[in-house]
């Protein structure tokens, strides 16, 4: 087995760490999965000169559990989350608009942060057709 095919097994550290941070309800696995995620944009070989771009793709997915962990689990949320007489489905869709929310703030915060670290990257090139 190559060593790159390894390496690229890797990326699902945070993702694990930060679902085994939801479901114990340990907090202190937040910072861990940050730094995993930092540690692995960096040393990845795939990930070279596309950093932001991966940051925001293990950003998206590392935050979905903690942010469903955060905004039901925590009294402040609760009261606003619930506070309405509405239905469970209403509560629920709610939820997931706070959590697609906290994902986007974080995942602009890491971006920026990943932009500092790693100055120099390709830039991302998305092909568009012509308006006609």
């Amino acid at each position: 087995m190559r060593k790159r095919n390894r390496l690229s097994g890797l990326t699902v550290l945070p993702i694990v760490i930060s679902i085994a941070s939801a479901h114990y309800k340990m907090l202190w696995l937040i910072p861990v999965a940050v730094f995993s995620m930092l540690v692995l944009v960096g040393t990845l070989p795939f990930c070279r000169k596309h950093e932001n771009l991966w940051m925001f793709v293990l950003t998206a997915f590392c935050s979905i559990p903690v942010n469903w962990f955060l905004l039901t689990n925590f009294e402040i949320w609760k009261n606003v989350l619930y506070s309405g007489g509405e239905s469970r489905i209403l509560t629920k869709i709610v939820i997931v608009e706070y959590m697609m929310v906290l994902t986007g703030v974080e995942e602009i915060i890491l971006g920026l942060l990943t932009r500092m670290l790693w100055r120099k990257q390709y830039k991302l090139y998305i092909p568009v057709d012509e308006e006609e």
